[in-house]
């Protein structure tokens, strides 16, 4: 309604989150933001039972990110065959932690990253 909402460039990829290997970074590159991103699509490729749980972190004041250090117990979860849209621009970084859950003993998902702006 206000302003321009098109999408007008992405970029694509996939990210491998396993067992033990803590918080993983969900970009499309594996290694930093889309520029001036507005917008992150995240798709869990997993079974239901394969789930990620979702961290953030914000920018420094010196332009680094810190991981997330805390456990899983209160963030948000991605499950499997899930798609989320998260509406955080680049100074946010969105981190990926792999849980099996319900019964599932696999200890790896794909999650596709689409990064918008």
């Amino acid at each position: 309604m206000y302003g321009d909402h098109v999408v007008k460039h992405l970029q694509k990829g996939r990210i491998d989150v396993n067992t033990g290997a803590g918080w993983v970074l969900l970009t499309a590159n594996g290694t930093s933001n889309l520029a001036q991103r507005r917008h992150i699509r995240l798709y869990n490729r997993g079974n239901p039972g394969w789930t990620v749980a979702l961290g953030f972190a914000n920018v420094n004041d010196d332009g680094t990110f810190t991981a997330p250090t805390e456990g899983v117990g209160n963030n948000e979860l991605l499950f499997g065959g899930q798609t989320k849209v998260l509406p955080y621009g680049e100074n946010i970084r969105v981190y990926g932690q792999f849980l099996a859950k319900g019964g599932e003993t696999d200890g790896s998902t794909k999650v596709i990253v689409v990064e918008e702006r």
